[in-house]
């Protein structure tokens, strides 16, 4: 018997074999990185806050965010062992790989640095830039109001986790994607309103500073909808915080009276745009407005609002509820 050929035999077949099971561990490996065939896009995913590593990787793995819920927790463990998985609803536009999922929601990965930002629900673009300005390195607060021109209420509030050294023009790529991801959540509600998305945003644009809960929201959707309808200065004071950045206690007779494009007290209809970026809850307010028996309404000191039938009762809740 010839051994040592045998013994070459042996060792080519362990070759073999060895050579296969690795090329099959690598080529499994690299299919758990790429998203799974029925990614969520557009879809919200909320990991709430004290969620820890292993329960977010389950949801993640459940809402086939990423195809393995053990290597995602494994690499995550890896490069963010203290902070984990960062508290947070994520939108994402388009299928991700498990590297870019992972870099979107753990605030550091590989060296980079992601600084949480959180962009409250009613502020306007100039109001943004700010805010952007005072957390981002490197960024022109005057470029991003101008390359925002056009996207003012389309910039979703939300909270974000942002590159240190993001563009002006990536951060307001990124807020208007959510707000695509968002607004086609709620586009049954819209077309069943009967009015058009643009007039939907610019009305909960309004009422997002006009009060916080949704029975309220909608009763003042209800009012305000009835005064266009029927030919009725909508006389609201939200806007002159977007002309004036004045809030009503600080305006003077001659600047509501002054005409603007977005000054509901001398121009019939809605504003020419929004004044503001609203949240989906004001756009559902905005939607499914309140019908009643109001024509005028005020909040007072504490934020309460009281309502009223006529021009004579609503200067009676002023004068009681105002001084």
């Amino acid at each position: 018997m010839n051994y040592p050929k045998l013994l070459d035999i042996l060792r080519e077949r362990k070759f073999r074999v060895a050579f296969g099971f690795f090329a099959f561990i690598f080529l499994a490996f690299l299919v758990l990185l790429f998203p799974p065939n029925n990614f969520p896009v557009g879809e919200p995913i909320e990991i709430k806050s004290g969620e820890s590593i292993s329960s977010a990787s389950r949801i993640l793995s459940e809402k086939s965010v990423v195809r393995s819920e053990l290597l995602f927790r494994l690499i995550v463990e890896l490069v963010s062992p203290r902070a984990g998985v960062i508290a947070g609803e994520y939108v994402f536009d388009s299928p991700q790989s498990l590297f870019s999922v992972i870099a979107k929601m753990t605030d550091s990965f590989f060296g980079k640095k992601f600084i949480r930002v959180t962009i409250p629900e009613g502020l306007h673009n100039r109001e943004i830039s700010d805010l952007l300005d005072a957390k981002l390195s490197d960024f022109d607060k005057e470029k991003f109001v101008t390359l925002a021109t056009g996207h003012e209420g389309y910039l979703y509030p939300d909270t974000y986790y942002f590159d240190q050294h993001i563009s002006e023009a990536d951060v307001i790529r990124a807020m208007r994607k959510n707000f695509d991801g968002q607004i086609a959540t709620v586009q049954d509600v819209i077309k069943a309103s009967g009015k058009s998305e643009k007039d939907i945003v610019i009305m909960a644009s309004i009422i997002e500073r006009e009060a916080r809960d949704m029975t309220t929201r909608q009763m003042i959707a209800g009012i305000l909808w009835k005064r266009i309808e029927n030919g009725v200065l909508m006389q609201v004071d939200a806007p002159f915080v977007y002309i004036l950045n004045k809030g009503s206690r600080q305006l003077t007779k001659k600047e509501i009276l002054e005409d603007s494009p977005y000054n509901t007290y001398v121009r019939k209809g809605l504003p020419v745009g929004p004044i503001g970026n609203p949240s989906t809850q004001a756009i559902l307010a905005a939607a499914t407005p309140k019908s009643s028996k109001y024509w005028f309404y005020l909040a007072d000191r504490q934020g309460k609002t009281h309502y009223a039938i006529n021009y004579d009762q609503h200067l009676s809740n002023r004068t009681r509820y105002m001084q």
